[in-house]
């Protein structure tokens, strides 16, 4: 912005000096002038443009003259040499008045803002303990990621050690080998330890633009810099939803306590894009349903991210777009690479994850010594192999339907639709399908906590306790592994317990943010037609293009 600031355009009938309300009733800023050439017309300056002008003027007092508007910050009053210095520093004061009102509203501290009105409005009070405060409380959990994540990275780099098993072979040995056979154009046929959709690959080969770098090096500071738009994202998003921080502080503090396994696998890439196709789906839905298309044919999850779409424009603009781009982007990998969805026929066999909620009971019976089958490593994961396994792996199978089937009657049903909604059905039918699943990863952990991090941007959510819940999950995820993960492997009690309060911990939230869901737009008497704001939005919702 120039140092000359913009001036807005204003409708109406303004009132010179008088506050500049939103479209929600909240002071916006303060009218600057009437149009001379058009009665109905004014212009006006937001809150955040005269801040700095209006600390200036409440304690200069050095006479200048009306060319250059010099100031000194000295304290005291105003002392002008010129009638329009002077009618300007009054409507400083003005300024002042309304941009304070706002600050203070917007936190909910009114009864606060009223005691500065009383108080004749001290500027340097409020430039100290808003505007400088906002921005320290901003710089706070970006201080934190930063050292939270130079730890992650100096245990990665082998500066530090871990407690547990070392998460580092997978991007050492796996990934760098699917990247040797990507750069040939041929996908990894025949390697069962390769179960992802197509446009993965893109992930993979990525660490060739640092070539500088070793390959696993490389790779961390990628997802490193994923980690770090993510937050971004969250910062905007809570700033721009009137929430603050919660969104950002649960993401810093969610990877930090999965420790670096978050940097480990590509997880955190996935995520970075599902957090830009929600934060982009209230103004941009063609937007946002071309990085959920993308994001589907990196790891198939993001599919489920505009469940939640406002029925009418915005869903056919969202889902004919991830439609369009998933068609596209899967024509072009088939028509210049080899074997781009082969993965999909070598996963028949898969066992059940160790880890998984269907596995508990193969832990407790064979912790009681009533089941005599084994775990071993098994398309990439350690997997039961015995009796009765295939039967929990179709009973994990019939879950995941019944949990489709149930989203797509909440659809039907659902008579209340807004941002927060579509953020809100995002993370309950990832949270659905994580649960039933007969492969849960401690990674899948990083989607949760990137959705309820959406979640927590907006006002409206109602889904604030299943996402405790998940940051809850995060912390018996890593004593799961790398920590214990020989004790899980072997079915020890110590290792039985962690696991059962992990899944447990998951399933409740699941329950929970399945009822919630429901109750807040399911149960409610009328649909909210597409483009118009409900009461419950965080915002006002804007025009969808």
């Amino acid at each position: 912005m120039k140092r000359l600031r913009e001036l807005h355009g204003l409708g109406g009938d303004p009132v010179s000096g008088g506050p500049l309300l939103a479209t929600d009733g909240r002071v916006y800023g303060v009218v600057l002038a009437r149009s001379e050439s058009d009665v109905s017309a004014g212009y006006g300056l937001t809150a955040r443009q005269v801040a700095a002008d209006a600390a200036r003027a409440a304690s200069t007092t050095v006479p200048v003259g009306t060319g250059n508007r010099g100031r000194a910050l000295t304290g005291g009053n105003v002392v002008a040499r010129s009638q329009p210095f002077t009618e300007w520093c009054h409507k400083m004061t003005r300024y002042v008045h309304h941009v304070v009102t706002f600050v203070r509203a917007d936190t909910g501290s009114v009864t606060r803002a009223r005691r500065l009105t009383e108080r004749r409005w001290n500027v340097t009070v409020w430039w100290r303990e808003t505007v400088t405060g906002c921005r320290s409380r901003t710089w706070v959990p970006v201080l934190a990621w930063a050292v939270t994540r130079a730890v992650l990275l100096l245990t990665l780099f082998g500066a530090l050690r871990f407690p547990g098993d070392d998460v580092r072979p997978d991007v050492v040995i796996i990934y760098h080998g699917w990247y040797e056979r990507l750069l040939t154009g041929s996908f990894p046929i025949g390697d069962v330890t390769w179960q992802y959709p197509p446009a993965a690959a893109a992930v993979f080969v990525a660490p060739a633009l640092l070539p500088f770098l070793t390959y696993s090096h490389a790779f961390y500071l990628l997802a490193c810099a994923a980690d770090a738009t993510v937050l971004v994202m969250l910062l905007r998003a809570g700033r721009a939803h009137g929430r603050g921080l919660a969104g950002a502080w649960l993401w810093v503090a969610g990877v930090a306590v999965l420790g670096p396994l978050a940097l480990a696998r590509y997880d955190v890439m996935v995520t970075a894009l599902a957090v830009a196709a929600l934060l982009a789906a209230a103004r941009h839905p063609r937007v946002a349903g071309a990085l959920a298309g993308i994001g589907a044919l990196v790891k198939a999850w993001p599919v489920l991210l505009l469940a939640g779409a406002r029925p009418g424009r915005t869903t056919r603009r969202s889902w004919g777009a991830a439609l369009v781009t998933t068609v596209g982007v899967s024509a072009a990998f088939l028509a210049f690479t080899r074997g781009p969805f082969a993965f999909v026929t070598e996963q028949r066999q898969r066992g059940v994850e160790i880890e998984s909620l269907g596995a508990l009971p193969f832990h407790v019976l064979r912790w009681l010594g009533m089941w005599h089958g084994t775990s071993r490593l098994h398309y990439g994961s350690f997997e039961f192999l015995g009796p009765y396994v295939p039967a929990a792996a179709r009973i994990a199978l019939a879950g995941a339907v019944l949990a489709f089937c149930w989203l797509v009657w909440w659809r039907v049903r659902a008579r209340t639709f807004s941002d927060a909604v579509l953020y809100d059905a995002a993370f309950a039918a990832v949270l659905v399908f994580v649960t039933t699943s007969r492969v849960i990863s401690p990674q899948y952990l990083i989607w949760l906590l990137g959705l309820g991090a959406v979640c927590l941007t907006g006002r409206s959510t109602v889904q604030r306790r299943p996402v405790l819940l998940i940051l809850a999950a995060c912390f018996f995820t890593v004593l799961e592994f790398p920590v214990g993960f020989g004790q899980v492997v072997r079915s020890d009690l110590p290792g039985i317990v962690v696991l059962l309060i992990r899944d447990g911990l998951l399933l409740v939230a699941t329950v929970s943010a399945c009822r919630r869901l429901w109750r807040s737009t399911a149960s409610q008497p009328e649909a909210t037609p597409d483009d118009v704001p409900s009461p419950d939005t965080d915002y006002a919702a804007a025009p969808t293009g």
